[in-house]
This record gives C-alpha cells, structure tokens and sequence, in this order.
C-alpha cells in the first residue's frame, strides 16, 4: 500500500503549480493559473468566519508521492462553530 506523502506548499513550488491550472477543466472548477499564488497571498491574511463559521486555519499541501514530479495540491481550510 502506497501512503500519500505532503509538504507544505510554498512560493518556490509555483513553477510547478501553475502549469496545472492551463488545463481547460481544472480552471472551470478551481481556477486559473493565478490561483495557486491567491492560495498563498491569503495565507497571512487574519482567519475570518464564513457561512457560520469560525475558520481556524488555511494549510496548502503539495503531493510528493510521484516524486520527483508532484503529483498534486491540496487547499484546506478548517471551520469551528461561531460561539453564540
């Protein structure tokens, strides 16, 4: 069994990112080639709440399974509860 391997994804790694998003669906569905560097810029931006809830983190991944080629990218972020 093959397990996923992540690092964080970060500004060198654009070079290899924004070829992905040239791709007619990729930008249907997520974007442009501009995104992957949107990810990033938001990251330093203050957490802030969305549809009712709290965010609690932003984290950017690149998959380095294929290595030396990645073979993707992950863009998550996490939600709690708004306090009432």
């Amino acid at each position: 069994m093959r397990c996923l391997r992540l690092q964080p994804f970060e500004r060198h790694h654009l070079p290899l990112a924004e070829p992905w998003f040239l791709d007619a669906d990729t930008q249907r569905w997520l974007g442009g080639p501009a995104w992957p560097r949107q990810m990033l810029d938001r990251t330093d931006r203050p957490l802030a709440d969305f549809r009712g809830a709290a965010e609690t983190g932003r984290y950017r991944w690149l998959d380095e399974t294929a290595s030396p080629a990645p073979a993707g990218l992950l863009d998550q972020a996490g939600f709690g509860a708004l306090a009432s």
